[in-house]
């Protein structure tokens, strides 16, 4: 019977204090997403509680009112309009099934601060869900199962020690900030046969997921009729011929023990290869698996129009079995030895480290241990950000793919590039200069009309606006759309009219990325 009703697990005083529910207070006030759900969600046109009442569309949002709030989800799912918003009052709910397709837009359902729910099954188009925990506890086979197109998790958290997404058959669904599994947690040891992977998508198209943090899980390795070393565990697996899938500035804890690896592609059950796969700015950390982050089955016939951009590996990138790789791109990554077989696909501004070094497109090496990454200047808190001397610094594209399919910003959402050029990997260098390109020496001819000449010292190509002033009064000005790199002599005239004495020279350079930098110098006029 398909669910319609909410079930409480808990009194909503009892929710707040519940562990592993939400997130903690620090990270909800630093959390700007977080910060503008609280300010919007004294509104909405429909409300969802504990108890419900007679479910009642409001045409405008309205305030909450304990009378005509709805029992569940699917239930004011049913009773709202194309651009609804549904707000569910914090709590503690049990297993919620969505139901019947909208029309686009669609409606929005927002969880309050500390909402939690059960296993998720989607069945509704055009159905978002924002700001909300999707707790399993220790139930197999359970978190979300989706099975309509054009769905949208936003800011959701799936939570539970065998928890899992399942996306079959669907095209238009994304996954948009949130986490699998739970920080500081390894979750519970899959058992082959019994137990679904962590992320398993299967004859799809078009389908997203970005800043997602995934958190360590774990396999049984017992062996079993099903499978004679145990669970083959992998986070993501891409199945039956999926297309159009795009993994972007997420997140892969090391500790993870995926023993294939932390992204499986393969077409058993399909007819087509899989193709138009692209992974960019994010981090893989270290897994369990002898092949590394990504490992392309051998039943994969042909990779088509793989794109792998700006990630950081802190283990191999993987084995790529596929027979032929057709407008396979590897640009300005980050890593421990390339991807086997060498020169698999068009190789562009990587930088790797190994003992010895191939000969594929213009990828930067550096010499150190086989597998590791001691030699490529990474730390932080997480082992994934640039140090200072980093070889990955200014190493990537001058700019392309980093500019203009990146938008210009890493995983952090930080600007690119700062520097001559984008930073190999996914985390941009934050404390170098953003615009290299500077003023020298000056000087001024005298005639008819006086020039005022520069030098400009451009180590990046920029665009430059300078100007002459005095007195908040322009004297002369010149604007430049580029000057490429070298030193650059530009020059001002400034008319005979103009009486010698003070006046207040300002350049201001950008780069292709947007950073700017402004100068300001005193000048003497002459007579």
């Amino acid at each position: 019977m398909l669910l319609k009703h909410l079930k409480l697990a808990a009194v909503l005083t009892a929710a707040v204090a519940v562990s592993g529910i939400g997130i903690g207070d620090s990270a909800r006030q630093a959390d700007p997403m977080q910060a503008s759900i609280r300010r919007d969600v004294a509104t909405a046109n429909l409300w969802v509680d504990a108890n419900g009442g007679r479910c009642t569309r409001s045409g405008s949002a309205v305030a909450y009112r304990d009378s005509t709030a709805c029992a569940s989800i699917d239930a004011a799912w049913d009773a709202c309009k194309p651009g609804d918003r549904i707000t569910i009052r914090a709590g503690v709910y049990g297993a919620q099934t969505i139901t019947g397709d909208k029309t686009a837009p669609g409606c929005t359902v927002r969880g309050e601060s500390r909402t939690t729910i059960g296993d998720l099954v989607t069945n509704g188009a055009f159905f978002t869900l924002d700001n909300v925990t999707i707790d399993v506890g220790s139930a197999k086979q359970e978190g979300w199962k989706d099975r309509a197109s054009n769905v949208t998790l936003r800011n959701v958290r799936l939570h539970g020690r065998f928890v899992t997404v399942d996306i079959y058959r669907v095209s238009n669904v994304r996954w948009l900030g949130g986490e699998l599994g739970t920080a500081g947690q390894i979750g519970g040891a899959r058992v082959c046969g019994e137990d679904a992977q962590p992320v398993q998508i299967g004859e799809t198209d078009h389908i997203t997921i970005s800043g997602v943090s995934f958190h360590p899980q774990d396999a049984d390795l017992t062996p079993s009729s099903c499978s004679y070393n145990g669970q083959h565990l992998e986070m993501v697996r891409l199945d039956g011929g999926t297309t159009f899938f795009t993994l972007r500035n997420s997140t892969f804890d090391n500790g993870d023990h995926s023993n294939t690896a932390s992204v499986f592609i393969t077409q058993p059950g399909g007819d087509a290869d899989p193709h138009d796969l692209t992974f960019q700015n994010n981090f893989f950390g270290k897994n369990d698996a002898v092949d590394g982050t990504f490992t392309v089955h051998t039943n994969v016939t042909r990779c088509v129009n793989f794109t792998f951009a700006y990630n950081t590996f802190l283990t191999v990138p993987g084995a790529f079995e596929c027979t032929s790789a057709v407008n396979v791109k590897w640009i300005g990554n980050l890593g421990p030895l390339p991807p086997g077989p060498t020169c698999f696909g068009i190789d562009i501004d990587n930088v790797w480290q190994d003992t010895s070094r191939d000969n594929c497109g213009r990828d930067k090496w550096v010499y150190g241990p086989r597998g590791q990454t001691n030699k490529l200047g990474l730390g932080g808190a997480d082992g994934f950000h640039l140090l200072p001397g980093s070889p990955a610094i200014d190493a990537g594209e001058a700019a392309g793919y980093c500019i203009s399919l990146l938008r210009a910003v890493d995983h952090d959402g930080a600007p690119r590039q700062r520097g001559i050029r984008c930073d190999a990997g996914a985390a941009e260098y934050e404390h170098g200069p953003a615009v290299v390109a500077s003023v020298g020496r000056t000087h001024w001819s005298n005639g008819r009309t006086r020039l005022f000449t520069l030098a400009l010292r451009i180590k990046e190509a920029v665009s430059a606006n300078i100007s002459l002033d005095r007195s908040g009064r322009s004297l002369s000005r010149a604007t430049y759309s580029r000057l490429p790199v070298g030193i650059r002599r530009v020059t001002l005239a400034v008319g005979g009219g103009v009486p010698p004495g003070n006046a207040q020279l300002q350049v201001v350079f950008k780069d292709v990325a947007g950073n700017t930098r402004v100068v300001h110098r005193a000048v003497q006029i002459p007579r």
